[in-house]
């Protein structure tokens, strides 16, 4: 490699005589000068801080204007997987005009805020969804429903072990979806999950446009049909006269087709008939459970949690250690809906702690969190709490 010649230092540059005379005086001088306009440039820089802390407002301060969320909420995201922002919050790396004082005074907001079970968000995505929904042109709305109803009779985005994201945006379009979503169901074929759970999602819309098409499936030949039609009536609360459900009811109340029989109890109660309590409490004990068929009882499981029967805590203990997954997800969430606090109980839900499932174990983390407020995520910390909080020996 070739490399070029260096070129040779001017010794004579390093040899020069040091200043003397005048010239040494000047850069004496010039160096007191420096530091009297150092000293000055300190003084003025006290009086700047000083009249910030007191409130004053600086030429170079940007005066931040009422935000319309609210200081340091955050904006809301108009579709699933969209980065929120965070409105009025100062610029990584720079000072906010906000007085010092005020700022260790004023509270974190995030972290007062009260703590919100995951299905209090799904709620408020939807809140968003509808305002976005709103927002969208006639040929955007029919374009992105299609698509989103496509993705929820794909088994593969929409599924009881990944949930189903996109009936968010389904259930926010509100009423213009019930039609579509009622043409859409006549036309799938084949029995699967995903093809009854557009029922569901017709119950939380809660649209009267669905009600013809709803009674109508209480007659299906399909369990699953039946049940989740009867369901999406009590979703949508006070139950139309011609469903005849009291009947329908007493007729199947002691049959094996009892999860239409649950249903059909959760949809009665939410009109104001609770006949079919007891048979909702009977589904949660351990012979029933046992011997049942867990996706039966996973209706009677919901429905006492969304009808707030807190007489059904004592009885979900066998829910919650039952061998299948979803199931137990399903009591987790009525045990957080119920703030039960039965010890056995609380010590079944622990039980999920280590269970391989990520799922389970964060659903029974909230669970432990809404019920007692503290965070337990390990059985480590729960036989510390329960030892030093609740003052029960192992």
């Amino acid at each position: 490699m070739m490399t070029l010649p260096r070129k040779p230092r001017d010794s004579s540059l390093h040899a020069m005589p040091a200043p003397s005379g005048f010239a040494q005086g000047s850069g004496r001088a010039a160096l007191l000068l420096m530091g009297l306009m150092l000293a000055l440039s300190c003084q003025k820089g006290g009086e700047e801080t000083s009249g910030l802390s007191q409130g004053k407002a600086q030429p170079d301060s940007v005066q931040v204007g009422p935000l319309a969320a609210g200081d340091g909420d955050v904006a809301q995201t108009p579709f699933p997987g969209a980065v929120p922002q965070q409105l009025g919050a100062p610029d990584s790396g720079k000072e906010s005009a906000q007085p010092p004082e005020q700022k260790r005074s004023a509270p974190d907001a995030r972290r007062h805020q009260p703590f919100k079970p995951s299905w209090e968000h799904r709620t408020d995505r939807i809140v968003e969804l509808s305002h976005a929904w709103a927002r969208l042109s006639d040929g955007d709305r029919q374009s992105r429903l299609k698509d989103e109803l496509s993705n929820v009779i794909n088994k593969h985005k929409c599924n009881l072990v990944m949930g189903c994201v996109p009936e968010e945006f389904i259930i926010g379009a509100g009423r213009d979806a019930v039609m579509p979503i009622i043409e859409l169901y006549s036309k799938i074929r084949r029995d699967s999950f995903n093809k009854f759970h557009l029922i569901r999602i017709l119950g939380e819309i809660g649209s009267e446009e669905a009600v013809p098409f709803l009674v109508g499936l209480l007659d299906a030949k399909e369990w699953f049909a039946r049940a989740n039609a009867a369901f999406a009536l009590g979703l949508m609360g006070q139950a139309p006269e011609p469903a005849g459900l009291a009947e329908r009811f007493d007729a199947v109340r002691d049959s094996a087709d009892a999860a239409y029989a649950y249903a059909l109890a959760y949809a009665l109660a939410r009109s104001g008939d609770h006949r079919g309590k007891e048979t909702l409490l009977g589904a949660l004990r351990t012979e029933a459970v046992k011997n049942g068929n867990w996706g039966y009882t996973r209706y009677a499981v919901e429905a006492v949690g969304l009808l707030g029967y807190s007489e059904a805590c004592p009885f979900m203990v066998d829910a919650l250690r039952h061998a299948d997954l979803f199931l137990r997800k399903e009591a987790l969430r009525t045990v957080a809906r119920l703030s039960c606090r039965e010890l056995p109980v609380l010590e079944s839900v622990v039980q999920s702690l280590d269970h391989p499932a990520r799922s389970l174990r964060d659903m029974a983390s909230e669970t432990l969190k809404v019920v007692l407020k503290v965070s337990i995520s390990s059985a480590k910390s729960w036989s510390d709490y329960k030892k030093n909080v609740l003052k029960v020996e192992e």
